[in-house]
């Protein structure tokens, strides 16, 4: 139903108002000829993509040789440069332990700074507590001393 006519339609033939006539040995070659219009545009579509692969190729090439020149030349440059000895790294280790160390012993160094540090963080904290429910129709009102809150708290 609809897929196929119900009729079968009738062959049309057109006739040229001048004689169209070929040789036979044309029509002939035309008749043994293997390549058709399809075949051609495979072959033509295969030489296309060969001619473009090859000057892939040769871009990939060209690209991979301009990069191992860019590396082995930065390579170069750190090469020149003086190496670190193990013995200089471990000196320079030991040094490091040894001021760390001293920083860790001086106690009451650092628990004076923590101490100073959580009273004034505290008692920014309640300025602006106390900012906020003041101006509680107003946050903005308490810019300042938020800022000043921020800023402590990022000196810890």
């Amino acid at each position: 139903m609809g897929s196929s006519a119900s009729k079968p339609e009738q062959t049309k033939v057109f006739t040229p108002a001048t004689p169209v006539e070929f040789s036979q040995e044309f029509l002939n070659q035309l008749d043994n000829s293997e390549e058709s219009n399809y075949a051609r545009s495979q072959l033509s579509e295969k030489f296309i993509q060969k001619e473009v692969s090859k000057k892939l190729a040769d871009l990939q090439k060209e690209t991979n040789e301009s990069l191992s020149k860019t590396l082995s030349s930065k390579l170069e440059l750190t090469d020149s440069t003086p190496e670190i000895s193990s013995s200089k790294l471990d000196a320079k280790i030991e040094e490091l332990t040894q001021k760390l160390n001293t920083i860790n012993s001086n106690k009451f160094f650092q628990d004076r700074i923590s101490k100073e540090a959580n009273t004034t963080v505290s008692s920014s904290r309640e300025e602006v507590l106390k900012c906020l429910k003041d101006n509680s129709d107003k946050p903005l009102n308490c810019w300042d001393e938020v800022q000043k809150f921020r800023g402590l708290v990022k000196k810890l």
